[in-house]
């Protein structure tokens, strides 16, 4: 029996990851990759603030590959002290990037993102749910980045 459940497990890992990998090959899904990768910079507008006020985040991100799509860091700053996030994510349509964040240290932040790429490939633009370690509860907002 747990020679099965080793085996299942294994399985299903082996077969996601081929399948990730696989995709990055599509002609469609590379391209975009490809479109996507290098350094961004933009901001995040959020409405945390207890006054209902938008707070402007700015940001400054590089992607790069990894085997299950794509990868990253963030400095965010705006806040209090600046904060790096590594991200991870995929794409879940042509131009769509489904993206989860996450930092390291002894903060708390971490959420997703969902983005769009635009037709001339320089700009993302999306929405953003997380919890924020500054106003310790959920954030949401509007993200807008631009290649550097």
């Amino acid at each position: 029996m747990l020679k099965g459940i080793i085996s299942g497990v294994i399985g299903n890992f082996v077969y996601s990851s081929l399948i990730k990998f696989i995709n990055l090959f599509r002609p469609h899904t590379k391209s975009v990759f490809e479109k996507v990768l290098g350094s961004w910079i933009g901001h995040t507008v959020q409405t945390t603030d207890v006054s209902g006020k938008d707070v402007i985040v700015d940001l400054k991100v590089d992607f790069h590959w990894t085997i299950s799509g794509i990868g990253g860091k963030a400095i965010v700053t705006g806040r209090g002290e600046p904060v790096c996030v590594k991200i991870k994510g995929n794409i879940n349509k042509a131009n769509y990037f489904v993206l989860e964040y996450f930092n390291t240290d002894n903060l708390t932040n971490f959420g997703n993102m969902i983005l769009s790429l635009n037709s001339n490939g320089d700009k993302l633009q999306g929405v953003l749910i997380g919890f924020g370690n500054v106003s310790d509860k959920f954030i949401y907002g509007r993200t807008e980045l631009k290649r550097s």
